[in-house]
């Protein structure tokens, strides 16, 4: 199970050099919880990560928690962490986060020690992981809520859906958010949509397993 890619939560990454996610008229902006314990919780960013706006990830919160409760969430390409932090907000059990780049990692591991997520050492919530979204394994778990929100440029969502499937990473009854540029179009034959929604730049898509 990605053996010896667990992040190891960093105690001494008061160096950690925490950049801007957006400016706007000169102040620094970052996302903050919108729901649950950890509502208006400030989550810090750092390049490259790119958050999904409050609007966007109201869409997707609102959309999944309308048809089933969020319990144990896979987070690929989970950048700021911003959709599983609030995903634990609202009351997960579980949130496994996976990026690639080992400097987002280490802001989401200052994240999780800051709000105290895993103060419980026999049940740990917050489970981080350095790896590429297309090679994650973990056998023998099945996640009901999954986040897909690759760099708009990479257009490897079906590469990543394939894995899932490949890594019986999900069921029947699994949902899976998909974020992705509106202009790029891909396919989906294993999966059946439960909705789609353009916000700004944004196609948002909801699957399941066909």
């Amino acid at each position: 199970m990605l053996q010896g890619l667990y992040s190891i939560i960093l105690t001494n990454s008061a160096n950690v050099h925490v950049e801007s996610h957006s400016v706007l008229n000169k102040r620094v902006i970052n996302p903050r919880i919108i729901k649950g314990i950890y509502r208006m919780k400030s989550m810090p960013v750092i390049h490259p990560a790119r958050p999904p706006l409050a609007r966007i990830r109201r869409v997707i919160f609102d959309t999944i928690e309308s048809r089933q409760k969020i319990n144990k969430v896979l987070d690929l390409c989970c950048g700021s962490g911003s959709l599983g932090l609030e995903a634990l907000s609202r009351g997960a059990n579980e949130v496994v986060f996976v990026d690639k780049d080992p400097s987002v990692i280490r802001n989401l591991n200052e994240t999780v020690k800051k709000w105290d997520i895993n103060s419980d050492i026999l049940n740990i919530k917050a489970r981080t992981y350095i790896s590429n979204a297309l090679k994650v394994n973990f056998p023998d778990e099945v996640f009901d809520t999954l986040f897909i929100d690759l760099p708009f440029p990479e257009q490897k969502e079906n590469l990543v859906l394939e894995n899932l499937l490949e890594k019986n990473l999900i069921d029947e009854n699994s949902i899976i958010s998909v974020r992705s540029y509106r202009k790029h179009q891909y396919e989906h034959a294993n999966f059946k949509v439960l909705k789609e929604k353009i916000e700004g730049k944004s196609h948002i898509m909801f699957l399941q397993k066909a």
